[in-house]
C-alpha cells in the first residue's frame, strides 16, 4: 500500500475515528475550517480521490481487524486472569479445610468432637476442589461420605479424611 502523505494520513485518521458511521461527507464537513490544512480545504472529490488512491477501505478493514484482535486478546487475557484468581481462591478453600483437619488433630479428638468439625472441612475442600476442576475443565466428583459421618467407625472416618485431604 502506498504511503500516505501527512495531510492524507490526518484526513484518514479522522475518517477512521468516525467508526461504523463513517462517510466521506462527514469527513468533509469535519475538515472545513480545520487549521491542520493551513487554509486548504479539500473538496469532496479530493477526499474521494485520496480514498481511492490510498485504498482507505482496505486500510479501514486492516485497522479494524487489528483493533478486533487486540480487543479479543485483552478479553482472553482478562478471562485467564480471572480463572487463575478463581483457582487460587479454590485452592485457598481446600487449604483451609485441610488446616481444620490438621490443626484440630481430628485423629486425636474424641469421635463426637471430630465429627463436629468434619462437615466444615469437607465443605471447604469439596467446594474448592469442584471450583478448581471446573476451571480446568476436569471432571468433578463428590466427596460425599459413603454413609453419615456420625455412624462411621474410626477406621472409616480415617479413610474418608484421607480421601478428602488428598483430593
Amino acid at each position: 500500500m502506498e504511503e500516505m502523505p501527512e495531510k492524507v494520513r490526518y484526513a484518514f485518521d479522522l475518517y477512521f475515528k468516525q467508526g461504523i458511521t463513517r462517510t466521506l461527507w462527514k469527513l468533509y464537513y469535519e475538515l472545513v475550517g480545520n487549521s491542520h490544512f493551513d487554509g486548504f480545504e479539500p473538496a469532496i472529490t479530493v477526499l474521494q480521490d485520496w480514498a481511492t488512491q490510498y485504498k482507505w477501505s482496505d486500510e479501514v478493514k486492516r485497522l479494524e481487524a487489528e483493533v478486533y484482535e487486540q480487543s479479543k486478546k485483552e478479553v482472553q487475557d482478562e478471562m485467564t486472569r480471572a480463572a487463575r484468581s478463581r483457582i487460587e481462591k479454590a485452592r485457598t478453600m481446600m487449604d483451609a479445610g485441610a488446616v481444620i483437619v490438621d490443626r484440630a488433630m481430628i485423629n486425636e479428638l474424641d469421635p463426637i468432637s471430630a465429627r463436629t468439625l468434619l462437615p466444615t472441612a469437607k465443605a471447604l475442600i469439596e467446594t474448592g476442589a469442584k471450583i478448581e476442576r471446573l476451571e480446568l475443565g476436569e471432571k468433578t466428583e463428590n466427596f460425599d461420605p459413603p454413609k453419615p459421618i456420625e455412624s462411621m467407625t474410626d477406621t472409616e472416618l480415617e479413610d474418608y479424611l484421607a480421601k478428602i485431604k488428598n483430593a
